[in-house]
């Protein structure tokens, strides 16, 4: 393998690298763009059950007690949601964090099989040999090996 081929696949695998990353991005802002509108959601349905109830309200009495009486419900299902949502924020970054190392991984894994591709040790660049020591042991790569 030449030089312009290996020159090629770390160019290759670098595009693909961060066309993954791009993906990763878009699909968390999505799932947190769906998180947020759901919360949106939920909030826009209860301000319109407390407008409604407001509307409702036939005399002096009904309008005293109705914030008192939604008060500690409202409380208690904002905490729920909040936890709620919590919860799922970090679902959704340890989806993405875990997307970002299986793109590490298979990049990693394309550029030390370029440079074990190489015909002789000396070719494969020096800066490119640790990479191949962090590769998991089950797979060892040419590079890992001729040295």
């Amino acid at each position: 393998m030449s030089h312009e081929n290996f020159a090629l696949n770390l160019c290759k695998a670098n595009g693909e690298l961060q066309l993954e990353f791009g993906r990763l991005l878009l699909e968390n802002a999505q799932r947190n763009g769906e998180l947020l509108q759901r919360s949106a959601a939920q909030g826009l349905a209860e301000a319109k059950a407390g407008i409604d109830g407001l509307q409702g309200a036939a005399d002096w009495q009904a309008l005293t007690r109705l914030p008192a009486e939604s008060f500690p419900s409202a409380v208690q299902r904002r905490l729920a949601e909040s936890q709620t949502i919590g919860q799922l924020a970090v679902q959704n970054q340890a989806a993405f964090a875990s997307g970002v190392q299986q793109a590490l991984v298979h990049w990693q894994h394309a550029v030390t099989r370029s440079g074990a591709e190489q015909p002789t040790a000396a070719a494969v660049p020096d800066w490119l040999k640790p990479w191949a020591a962090l590769l998991p042991q089950q797979g060892t790569t040419a590079v890992a090996q001729k040295e």
